[in-house]
């Protein structure tokens, strides 16, 4: 569920669903977001503040709640600017 809620956005007609249509977003200093997965786990990539990205967590929580799905804590975490995240955690098997 949370999947087709994340995508809608970009689906045909969506509001990130163009290059001109993002543009629009990014000049009226609306966030963007992209959602990237790796087996049962997800990061999501926004492109905003980080008052942006809180609101789009608190979000993403609600519609967890819908389904009884959960976000761990322990490993939810936000970065700012092109700071580096490790989404698997430390001690994650490196990948080449």
């Amino acid at each position: 569920m949370l999947d087709e809620h994340l995508h809608r956005a970009w689906e045909a007609g969506g509001e990130m669903s163009t290059d001109y249509r993002r543009g629009r977003r990014r000049a009226a200093r609306l966030p963007s977001w992209r959602l990237v997965r790796y087996a049962d786990d997800f990061v999501v990539l926004v492109d905003g503040t980080r008052q942006d990205t809180e609101a789009l967590h608190e979000e993403f929580a609600r519609v967890l709640a819908r389904t009884s799905g959960t976000s761990t804590p322990k490993r939810t975490f936000s970065r700012l600017g092109r700071t580096s995240a490790d989404p698997l955690g430390p001690g994650a098997p490196a990948t080449t």
